[in-house]
């Protein structure tokens, strides 16, 4: 059997607490993304009648600031916003899902926290969901 050299057992040791700080980060990282409760496990992705914007997709696209930076270098693209949409119809949480230009991330984000949507419906009862909102950018 080996014998591991000091030099060895200092890297492994060193892995070791790298490993230990990701993991400990990694876990607090879910409590600091939200103080308040948020748990992503509580909102379903499958309802009877899933969420809506009020006014349609519309509502979503008149909400859109195109940022100056995309349009001076003439940016275009869709993001994929999951959001997170509590029994009211209110967006309580929205991440980037697929990004085409992190210069338009923020703009999606923004965009779709501001819009109001139809709750989703299980059993005729309200309920949390989850949906991907597509969140287009396009120069005239």
């Amino acid at each position: 059997m080996p014998k591991f050299t000091t030099n060895k057992r200092l890297k492994m040791k060193i892995v070791s607490l790298i490993l230990v700080t990701f993991l400990f980060i990694h876990g607090c990282g879910k409590d600091a993304e939200d103080p308040n409760g948020f748990n992503r496990e509580d909102y379903k992705i499958e309802a009877d009648e899933m969420p809506a914007p009020v006014g349609g997709i519309t509502a979503i696209q008149e909400k859109v600031v195109y940022p100056e930076d995309a349009k001076d270098e003439e940016i275009e693209g869709t993001v994929l916003v999951k959001t997170f949409i509590n029994e009211n119809g209110d967006v309580v949480w929205a991440e980037v899902l697929k990004s085409s230009n992190p210069v338009l991330d923020s703009a999606a984000l923004s965009a779709a926290k501001e819009v109001k949507f139809t709750p989703g419906k299980l059993k005729g009862k309200n309920i949390k969901v989850q949906i991907v909102v597509p969140i287009s950018f396009k120069l005239n």
